[in-house]
């Protein structure tokens, strides 16, 4: 599931929040199905495999590197 929901979202919808404050900042941060913090060259990576999204809202790089 949170294969899915973070890597095949379009919008990234469905996340819970836990206050309308905290949905608000998620949602301006995200661009199209990615968040914005998330690097130019690893979106690339994440698209050549299959992802058309990205919503985890931490600082982990799915390559590892």
């Amino acid at each position: 599931m949170a294969c899915k929901q973070n890597f095949c979202n379009e919008g990234c919808k469905g996340y819970k929040f836990f206050s309308k404050e905290e949905e608000k900042n998620f949602k301006k941060n995200i661009n199209g199905n990615f968040l914005k913090k998330t690097k130019p060259k690893i979106i690339q990576k994440l698209k050549s495999n299959g992802a058309i999204s990205y919503c985890d809202n931490n600082d982990y790089n799915p390559f590892h590197k």
